[in-house]
Parts: C-alpha cells; structure tokens; sequence
C-alpha cells in the first residue's frame, strides 16, 4: 500500500485508485470561540451527566427530596441520567467537528 506525500491520505490501494480519506477535512480550520465554549459546556454537562456518577448525587443531594427522589426511583434516573448523556455528549462532539450527521 502505498501512502501519498499528504498524512492521512491514500492515494493507492493495492495498486487501484482510492477515494479514501483517514483525516475529515473540517479538522483543519479552527474552531470559533463561541462553537468551543458550546463545545465544553456539552461536553461538562456529559461528564456531570453521566450514568455512573448517580451513586454521587444521591450522596451530594442525601437529605434532600432531590435525593430521596433519586434513591427512590433510580431506574428513572439512570434513564433521564442516560439520555442527557447521550444528548451533550453527542452534542459536544459535533461542536468540536469530531461527528458528522
């Protein structure tokens, strides 16, 4: 296999031609302030967001009805913990052009 003078680019595979690219080209330009700050802001509300961490609120919120709420209903708030999660965290990587829709 033979690699062109361009990193992640091939120009020939197994001698024929190939209209394969391993680099997105959108990964070039630099991203704007605002798509960035969208971007971590996404990608925070992932992290607090995520399924694992609800052992975490129900300790931080312990006393409270946010917790009681928690610990009693823990299905629903692995659910409503999941899709959050899987909304920022799909949301951050189209801020920082890792994803295409």
């Amino acid at each position: 296999m033979k690699t062109n003078s361009k990193i992640g680019h091939l120009s020939e595979c197994d001698s024929k031609p190939c209209a394969i690219s391993l680099a997105q080209h959108d990964s070039d330009h630099p991203l704007s302030p605002r798509r960035r700050l969208a971007g971590w802001c996404f990608a925070s509300l992932a992290l607090l967001a995520c399924p694992c961490h609800i052992a975490f609120w129900v300790m931080l919120f312990s006393g409270t009805a946010l917790g009681s709420l928690l610990s009693a209903d823990t299905v629903t708030a692995v659910m409503a913990f999941s899709a959050i999660f899987l909304m920022s965290l799909t949301a951050a990587l189209l801020a920082f052009n890792k994803i295409k829709l």
